[in-house]
């Protein structure tokens, strides 16, 4: 019944529904002739491309790769700046001509990759036949032309690269015209080249002089027009030879940087922009290797690779954080109201203060910001304590709290501290050194060569390199090693000047809680939710690796493993500034230490076994905090411009980098509204980098001489009237009663 009651009653209406439905889609819209015109034109050209393309996507994404490396950050901007400038003393007679190999060398490995990328290309769309795979009975145009002249535009593609990373520059006051053309007309060249290769081989070999040394041996030269036969007999001559030869140069260049000093050394001879090319290059015949065999076999290679270091990735975490020694320290630092009891009882010592004078006592809070934030930091410190006017400034810094390369510049700071600070070798040349070149060649081969074993050399490990080229250089210009000692030696000896402590900020990845490494104990009171690194594994680290804690950042630097005392817990310490990058949170839990300690009038200091000293109250209303902010970012207010071009890709991390470089703004603005309003009042001065320079001011660890003069020009031109600074110049020189 129910079945006849479906017939007569909803039958015809789903009837007359598919019928409207079908005259709607296929008449009104015309879905059928979309249909068909999809068949006849649309897929065929899909499918033409595709089968050109899907040979050669390894190399096109290769290019990409060189392509973001040189002109999607300030890192890449400032290479560019260095080669423009070599570019530059080339054709100047009295310029210091030091960085032309640099200059020769990348040429060279551009000249690699361009022949690699075009060889790779080519072979793939010339052994495999793609012009006779076509839907239609004859490969149309787009399709010939394209396997003609990809693998030329891909030859000429690295130079090009490199000339549209210089014509970034248009939107500064910087001529880079030097560098954009020249590379420029390389790139012309370099297709052309491609594209009369035949004719020019035939050129040589009728040329007496050739055929008179190389005899019979000339008509090799000749280009061959049979030389892509059906069973691929000249690739297994002569095209594998140089697929050989690549992987040879590669293997070679692996051997050189799997030894760590040695590899270092080679590294930043040949700069970090070599680097990349050479591995690019590398890279690419390797992949085309791979890719190949794959089509041939039909075997997913490329999935089977990843699936394994995936499985594999469970056991070879090669990033363990360098501890000192094999035994565990104890644990007799001093909390912070201790320190600066004993701190406070020296400068009393040491100077006489008058009834009516300050002691001012300085807590620095600096940015991260790699080598820029290095560079500010170290170079602002050292400033200061040159600077009559501050009245020993060196002596009156407590503690100094830092995220990233601001923890860097602190820790440097620290060790020139305590080798009794050798103002006759200025600090600056510490800090202009390549330390981007090491944990490149680190990343590009023993990192990369760890990813593929099941076992763990730590060795390997890309960011021991950072931090030994960072002591290295500081051994180099000083004699002294004092970045390779343990961190907590500085404040153990007794050293010819005070060394301010350290809050060395970072991030347990695994939890996000704050971490912190400190010759210092941390009090939870102070520092909520904060994790003591020394306390919690129970070991000592070199200064060179707790300084690395603070400063691993993204990708470029990888999170450091780190285990607790009870082996059952730890995590990866990464770059402070996922959390906080200004070191200011840290330095106001200090301060309020301090104002506690100031408060507590039953407050005494135990000398020695047998004497206990009380420090008078009316010398503790002296003390005098100071929150000194080292800002290096760009706290730039102008409206910001949607991005277009790669948004899917490119958001993600230059929103993380954006946000990471101004999340300062609101904190520094804070401070300065609040320092005023607390119960004992704190002066806080804030010392900017400006930014809005001629060149780029990179996020990285590595700095072209010209972005170096830049930043010592600014540092050397503090406390001058028409200066950025200078308020707050003004300010911290009244805070140390100097005089106008």
């Amino acid at each position: 019944m129910l079945h006849n009651i479906y017939q007569r009653l909803f039958a015809p209406f789903f009837r007359f529904f598919a019928k409207v439905s079908n005259y709607i889609f296929y008449k009104i819209l015309f879905i059928d002739k979309l249909k068909l015109w999809h068949e006849q034109h649309s897929y065929p050209v899909m499918f033409n491309l595709f089968s050109v393309l899907r040979f050669t996507w390894f190399v096109l994404l290769m290019v990409f790769v060189g392509f973001f490396a040189f002109t999607g950050t300030d890192q890449s901007q400032d290479m560019l700046v260095d080669l423009n400038e070599d570019i530059k003393a080339m054709f100047s007679t009295h310029a210091e001509v030091r960085d032309l190999p640099y200059l020769l060398f990348l040429i060279l490995a551009l000249s690699a990759w361009s022949f690699v990328c075009w060889f790779n290309a080519r072979i793939m769309l010339k052994t495999f036949h793609i012009d006779q795979i076509s839907v239609s009975a004859k490969p149309p145009w787009y399709t010939t032309g394209l396997i003609r002249h990809l693998p030329r535009w891909l030859g000429a593609a690295p130079f090009f690269i490199i000339s549209i990373g210089a014509f970034q520059f248009d939107k500064r006051d910087y001529d880079t015209s030097p560098l954009a053309f020249s590379f420029l007309i390389l790139g012309v060249a370099a297709y052309l080249l491609y594209k009369f290769r035949a004719p020019i081989m035939d050129w040589v070999a009728d040329r007496e002089s050739v055929r008179k040394v190389l005899g019979k041996w000339a008509d090799k030269l000749r280009a061959d027009p049979n030389r892509f036969s059906l069973e691929e007999s000249e690739l297994n001559r002569k095209g594998l030879l140089v697929f050989r030869a690549s992987i040879l140069l590669s293997a070679c260049l692996l051997v050189i940087f799997l030894i760590p000093d040695f590899g270092s050394s080679v590294a930043v001879i040949l700069h970090p922009g070599t680097l990349i090319v050479l591995a690019l290059a590398g890279w690419m015949s390797f992949g085309t290797i791979i890719l190949r065999e794959s089509l041939r076999s039909k075997i997913p290679v490329f999935l089977i690779l990843f699936v394994y270091t995936a499985v594999i990735s469970q056991c070879n975490d090669n990033h363990a954080i360098r501890l000192a020694g094999k035994m565990r320290v104890e644990d007799d630092r001093l909390a912070i109201r201790q320190a600066f009891k004993i701190w406070l009882v020296d400068i009393i010592k040491q100077k006489k203060f008058a009834a009516t004078d300050s002691i001012p006592v300085v807590i620095v809070g600096a940015q991260g910001g790699g080598i820029r934030a290095m560079n500010w930091t170290a170079s602002v410190l050292q400033k200061f304590s040159e600077t009559p006017e501050l009245r020993d400034f060196r002596s009156h810094v407590f503690a100094m709290s830092g995220a990233s390369g601001g923890s860097v510049g602190e820790a440097i700071f620290a060790a020139y501290s305590y080798d009794g600070a050798p103002y006759s070798k200025p600090i600056v040349n510490m800090l202009t050194g390549d330390y981007l070149s090491p944990v490149t060649a680190g990343l590009l081969y023993p990192d990369m060569v760890q990813k593929a074993l099941p076992f763990k050399i730590e060795s390997f490990d890309r960011s021991r390199r950072l931090e030994d080229s960072w002591a290295n250089r500081y051994s180099e210009l000083f004699s002294r090693s004092t970045l390779d000692s343990n961190f907590l030696s500085l404040w153990n000896a007794k050293q010819q000047l005070p060394v301010p402590h350290l809050l060395l900020n970072s991030v347990l990845a695994e939890s996000g809680q704050k971490s912190i490494v400190s010759d210092l104990k941390i009090d939870e009171t102070y520092f909520p939710d904060a994790i003591d690194v020394i306390a919690a594994t129970g070991y000592d680290m070199p200064l060179k690796t707790a300084a690395l804690t603070s400063a691993r950042f993204p990708y470029i630097t990888p999170g450091g493993l780190i285990h607790f005392k009870n082996q059952c817990e730890g995590g990866h310490l990464i770059d402070g500034g996922y959390l906080e990058n200004t070191g200011l949170v840290s330095g106001m839990s200090v301060i309020a230490c301090i104002n506690d300690f100031i408060k507590d009038e039953s407050d005494t200091l135990l000398i020695t076994d047998f004497d206990t000293l009380v420090i008078p109250q009316h010398i503790k209303e002296h003390v005098a905090p100071i929150l000194m902010f080292l800002q290096n970012s760009d706290f730039n207010y102008g409206i910001a411009k949607p991005t277009r071009i790669g948004h899917e890709a490119s958001i993600p991390l230059k929103g993380f980098i954006s946000s990471w470089d101004r999340e300062g703004v609101a904190l520094d603005q804070q401070m300065r509204r609040l320092s005023g309003k607390l119960e004992r009042k704190v002066t806080y001065v804030k010392f900017e980098l400006d930014r809005k320079t001629a060149v780029s001011l990179p996020l990285g660890w590595f700095l072209s001489d010209r972005a170096a003069e830049i930043i010592a020009a600014q540092v050397n031109a503090i406390g001058q009237k028409s200066e950025l600074n200078y308020r707050d110049y003004v300010r911290l020189r009244k805070s140390f009663h100097a005089h106008d």
